[in-house]
């Protein structure tokens, strides 16, 4: 197995485009704190997997709600009720984009999304 140089760079970068989101974790063996202590105690395959990857967390709390059938509702702190999801901005986020960025065009600013959903199945919700 050969071994990466180190002068290669890092693997990932994260990029906060949300000043007030938390940044990334890296992940742990006991989950954040949420593995059962036997699990972490005696389950090493378990605590293993565990450490692998990052923690990502949202910049809002919000809440999803799938119909069952082909319709996603959200809502978020704030919100007068659930509305459908077809594609959603964190609140003001085009604001500060076109302050932070420099953008003039209002075009260019709606196409930062804070999520997308696309249903290509009954059994199939990705996020993006």
């Amino acid at each position: 197995m050969s071994k990466r140089p180190e002068d290669q760079g890092p693997l990932i970068k994260f990029f906060r485009f949300i000043p007030s989101a938390r940044e990334p974790q890296r992940a742990d063996r006991s989950a954040a704190g949420s593995m059962p202590m036997r699990a972490y105690r005696y389950c090493e395959a378990m605590t293993t997997a565990s450490a692998f990857g990052w923690y990502l967390f949202p910049p809002m709390t919000f809440s999803l709600m799938w119909d069952g059938r082909m319709e996603v509702l959200w809502t978020y702190e704030g919100a007068d009720g659930w509305f459908p999801l077809k594609r959603a901005q964190f609140p003001n986020f085009v604001d500060h984009f076109n302050k932070v960025g420099g953008v003039t065009s209002s075009a260019s600013a709606r196409r930062t999304m804070l999520m997308t959903v696309g249903l290509r199945s009954p059994r199939s919700m990705p996020l993006t």
